[in-house]
């Protein structure tokens, strides 16, 4: 008897050991029959597809017990698994601004005023130590991904083991370190998504349990295998990678390196497909991997697909004795706030005021999904991290530890930036500048800094200062600065260049600033400059004088613009009052206003109406020629050549109208007035102002904007406009 009973065992046992494999019914191991595995493929954009698949298959009832998925389809299919119905994840990939998703640049209107122009002004940052040039590890860093992903994924943060989610899910990456396929089905399931996705070059490498994770569509795109070790018996395959180029699209040497890249993906994609049981391939012929504004597009031809596929996927489900089981998935509910219990940093500790003061949580506080994402998004723009991310812990009493994940940018003592602002007009001499900047950030302690600022092209010269925050009065700061700048000006009559002079000034800022808030900012300084004027090549009397201004100076800033080049709303203005006094040392005695701003007022779908202007006056003063202002030219008065018309005395306004025609690309149109002059009186006299106007295209692009205008003016001018970048 006892013999029988051990024999009983021993087969029980391995009827357990065999169950996945045979479908064979146990806690947590699947249905009682041959289990179906979903084989979800890497595609960029083209995974949204994987959703009208999925559409289909949920209607037609056919089970689906296993996923695995490779980057985008580790997005769809780990949502899915999750537990959201295909309804939600649509409504979902509507809603996100994939351009703001894929950016690296927060918010505008959380950061800190300092902070609001200093990231966008620079084309390329680089490291430096004593081993050399520190490159960063991708083009973007993804960190907005990250939190999209955490916030979708929070209603099953506390499962992480991934045979526990509604359906057992796996998610596939690559090591970088030795190229072997990273099979994750355990931890968070928000970062497993995300390291599956990590696109080499474009997104850093991400590391989870000590290896450096890349996108898995480098070894194993469409995660066939990886279905069927997970138990499928009937393995359905969705390959919506991108196809290799044909012969004539190999013209360049970046298609040949991204043939020469795809190579290998594609002839892993073909191996993995040969072992499914069915292929479902949407016909995406024209649509890339980064068109996310495509997405019901997408949607519709992955059902087409499905659609197409479902009859021999119906023989199959009844050949292997696959019961079809319609059933309505309840879905999964977001999670829109938290309590928070307590507040923790994972990273450099150095940080932890800082976390502190730009996420000021309390215990005991309910906040929102969207203020977690905030206070990550104020993290990140302090410039010092390569990603910021955030966990939520469970806690006994049902409150949240918050978990801020800061990854420090490896690139030691020094980063160095490159900027470069081109603008070309038919009218005048055209402009190219070159920025160079150098920082040492945290000289003193977090937050100081000291840095270098370079100029070459039209304006050749630069600035060092040093940035001294005061912590213990929040937002309060010194800021001391040398510099030297040497600009090449043109003078106008009757439309042709009659002269060329150079302006050199070169002396020192001393200020104290208060930022008020992240909507403006207060200096009040004082100025010690050196202004000389030179004639280059003239044909018309220049005046060489050179003048010493010593003057206290006070500059209100406020900005509150949500997005940079092309706001959707808000309010930009700079304020500076300057006063040269005789008796501090100053040369020569005047006050100088100058008023700048620009306002967004949405119009629906009309578009944007964006008024901005300029007044400046020197009140009760007459200074000399050093202290000219100019007026004219690209973007302020179109029409108009580049600084055309020059004076003490400046008004300017423009009217302009951008529409947007896609996420980047804007028509705009404009017109606008101006005057400038030695006297009040004659820039008040309307037949002293200059009419004009212009239209054209603008793009925003990662490197800065694009734009192309045409221009014109009084008395037959005609001037066309070629920018790129952001000046200085």
């Amino acid at each position: 008897m006892a013999f029988m009973r051990g024999l009983l065992g021993l087969v029980l046992l391995l009827m357990l050991g065999l169950a996945p494999a045979f479908g064979a019914e146990t806690p947590g191991s699947g249905p009682a029959r041959p289990m179906v595995g979903l084989a979800l493929s890497g595609g960029g954009a083209r995974g949204l597809a994987h959703i009208g698949v999925l559409e289909v298959l949920e209607e037609a009832g056919v089970p689906v017990d296993l996923i695995a998925g490779t980057s985008m389809g580790s997005i769809v299919g780990g949502l899915y698994s999750a537990g959201y119905r295909t309804d939600q994840i649509r409504g979902m990939v509507s809603q996100v601004d994939w351009q703001e998703a894929f950016s690296s640049t927060p918010s505008r209107d959380l950061l800190e005023f300092s902070q609001k122009d200093d990231s966008q002004r620079h084309l390329l940052e680089v490291g430096l130590d004593g081993s050399g040039v520190k490159l960063p590890s991708g083009l973007l860093s993804g960190y907005k991904l990250t939190l999209l992903l955490t916030r979708l994924c929070l209603p099953v943060a506390g499962v992480h083991d991934f045979d526990r989610l509604p359906i057992p899910f796996r998610a596939v990456a690559t090591d970088l370190t030795n190229g072997e396929a990273v099979v994750l089905g355990q931890g968070s399931l928000a970062m497993a998504m995300r390291a599956s996705m990590s696109i080499p070059g474009v997104f850093p490498p991400l590391e989870l349990d000590k290896r450096l994770l890349v996108d898995g569509g480098v070894v194993q795109n469409l995660p066939v295998q990886t279905v069927k070790d997970m138990g499928a018996a009937l393995t359905v395959a969705v390959n919506v990678s991108t196809p290799l180029r044909t012969r004539e699209n190999l013209k360049d040497v970046l298609q040949v390196m991204d043939q020469t890249i795809s190579l290998q993906m594609v002839l892993s994609t073909q191996t993995q497909a040969k072992q499914a049981d069915l292929v479902i391939e949407p016909d995406l012929t024209g649509y890339s991997n980064a068109d996310f504004g495509k997405a019901e597009e997408l949607r519709r031809l992955g059902r087409e697909a499905a659609q197409a596929a479902l009859p021999r996927l119906l023989a199959l489900l009844e050949q292997r004795g696959v019961a079809l089981a319609p059933r309505q998935r309840p879905g999964l509910a977001l999670v829109h706030g938290i309590v928070v219990g307590k507040v923790s940093l994972e990273g450099p500790q150095e940080y932890w005021k800082d976390v502190r003061r730009l996420a000021p949580l309390k215990e005991g506080q309910e906040v929102s999904t969207d203020h977690l994402d905030q206070a990550a998004q104020k993290i990140y723009g302090q410039g010092m991290f390569q990603s910021v991310s955030y966990r939520l812990e469970p806690l006994p009493d049902g409150r949240s530890e918050v978990v801020f994940i800061l990854d420090e940018k490896n690139y030691g003592k020094y980063v160095s930036r490159f900027g470069l602002y081109l603008e070309g007009t038919t009218e005048g001499a055209s402009t190219a500048n070159f920025y160079l900047n150098f920082r040492q950030p945290n000289l003193f302690f977090t937050g100081s800094y000291a840095e270098l600022d370079l100029q070459a092209g039209r304006t050749l010269g630069g600035a060092a200062r040093l940035m001294l925050p005061n912590r213990p009065w929040d937002g309060l700061f010194f800021q001391p600065e040398a510099f030297y700048y040497s600009t090449t000006h043109n003078i106008y009559a009757n439309k042709d260049i009659r002269a060329e002079y150079l302006h050199d000034t070169r002396g020192v800022n001393l200020d104290v600033g208060q930022e008020l808030g992240t909507w403006g900012q207060l200096r009040l300084g004082y100025v010690l400059r050196l202004d000389s004027v030179s004639p280059r090549i003239a044909t018309v009397q220049v005046p060489e004088n050179s003048d010493l201004v010593s003057a206290p100076r006070a500059v209100l800033r406020i900005d509150t613009l949500d997005r940079f080049p092309y706001p959707r709303r808000g309010f930009r203005s700079e304020l500076t009052a300057l006063r040269a006094l005789r008796y501090l040392g100053s040369e020569i005695d005047f006050m100088r206003l100058v008023w700048e701003g620009s306002w967004v007022w949405p119009l629906g779908r009309a578009g944007f109406l964006v008024p901005n202007w300029t007044l400046a006056t020197s009140l009760d003063g007459a200074p000399s020629n050093s202290q000219i202002m100019f007026l004219g030219g690209y973007p302020g008065l179109l029409g108009a050549a580049t600084d055309e018309f020059r004076g003490q005395e400046i008004m300017r306004l423009q009217l302009l109208h951008r529409y947007p025609l896609s996420d980047s690309l804007n028509w705009i149109t404009a017109v606008n007035m101006g005057a400038a002059s030695d006297s009040m009186d004659q820039v008040a006299q309307p037949e002293r102002w200059f009419w004009g106007g212009g239209a054209g295209l603008g793009m925003a692009t990662p490197l800065g904007p694009v734009e192309l205008l045409l221009g014109l003016g009084q008395e037959g001018r005609v001037a066309a406009y070629v920018v790129f970048g952001l000046p200085h």
